[in-house]
């Protein structure tokens, strides 16, 4: 993999998002991309969003397009928001959805690379159609471990503020053994929290015990929850149902980590009382400089990797 030098004189496109992006953004122009935006705030302070009237930019930093064509014109390389599209091809932007009408796919040239999180499938068709090589990112591997971090710093973070009780000795049950997962695990296990780990491979459950955790598989999830403090689930599956919330003591709090719409009952949950919140993208909201950073290497790495 090339350093980040990689990008240097590439001329670079950063559509949407939140402050992820805008600190992603800010990365690539130190490192010599030229970088325009649109879609976000580029310094902290700036007024305005969508449009990009009002927003400044610092000396050598990105600079601010007057329109979206202006943005995508001439660029080598497109980055979409780590959050995707919206389920009509438009792109997820923290002042409200941005479309990319004709007059900017015509801009973009062919074999231009774009890098998104997630596209549906009508991005993927317009993207096909202007010949643009589009590219998601959201689920690599390497991109997803380095999330990993800031999500469950964050997740933590949420359990502190809503427990009346320290995580140092409660029983935290979490949910799934993925990239996140592990690594929440870790981090409650560091913490002096009895971790139970609940998950249906063998292979999950092995690793479990062999990080001290209490392997529980997932058929045995009613029981668990039983017992548990402090739920974080990972699993994108109607897993805390009904049947497996009417276990879980009145005191307890659920932190639901998966995609929405997560992968609990929050209506039944709500019916019985108990403390159950819905927190994806945790690192864009409690540590958003550390994932813009994240980011910008992951779009260095692409670039490396696919230009």
């Amino acid at each position: 993999m090339r350093g980040m030098a990689g990008v240097r004189g590439v001329r670079v496109a950063v559509l949407g998002g939140d402050r992820r992006e805008a600190e992603a953004a800010r990365c690539l122009a130190d490192k010599g991309a030229l970088v325009r935006v649109w879609g976000h705030r580029v310094v902290a302070g700036a007024a305005g969003m969508g449009a990009g009237a009002g927003l400044t930019a610092a000396a050598g930093g990105p600079a601010v397009a007057a329109s979206l064509e202006e943005a995508v014109s001439g660029v080598q390389l497109v980055v979409g928001p780590v959050r995707g599209t919206d389920g009509e091809g438009r792109l997820w932007a923290e002042g409200g959805p941005l479309e990319l009408d004709g007059g900017a796919w015509a801009a973009l040239d062919r074999e231009v690379l774009f890098l998104i999180g997630s596209a549906d499938p009508v991005l993927r068709a317009r993207a096909e159609q202007a010949g643009v090589r589009l590219s998601e990112y959201r689920e690599r591997d390497d991109f997803a471990i380095w999330n990993s971090v800031p999500t469950a710093e964050g997740a933590v973070f949420l359990a502190l503020k809503e427990m009346d009780i320290t995580l140092h000795g409660s029983r935290c049950l979490v949910l799934g053994l993925g990239r996140t997962g592990l690594t929440l695990a870790r981090l409650l296990g560091a913490m002096g929290a009895q971790v139970v780990v609940v998950a249906r491979r063998s292979q999950q459950l092995a690793l479990a015990e062999a990080m001290g955790c209490t392997a529980c598989h997932l058929t045995s999830l009613g029981q668990a929850a039983a017992s548990a403090d402090v739920i974080f689930n990972t699993i994108p599956a109607p897993v805390l149902h009904a049947g497996v919330l009417r276990n879980v003591p009145s005191t307890a709090l659920i932190i639901d980590l998966a995609s929405a719409p997560g992968g609990t009952d929050f209506t039944f949950a709500a019916a019985r009382g108990l403390r159950a919140r819905l927190a994806p993208g945790l690192p864009g909201v409690k540590a958003p400089v550390t994932a813009g950073r994240i980011l910008a290497r992951l779009v260095e790495q692409l670039w490396s990797e696919l230009s």
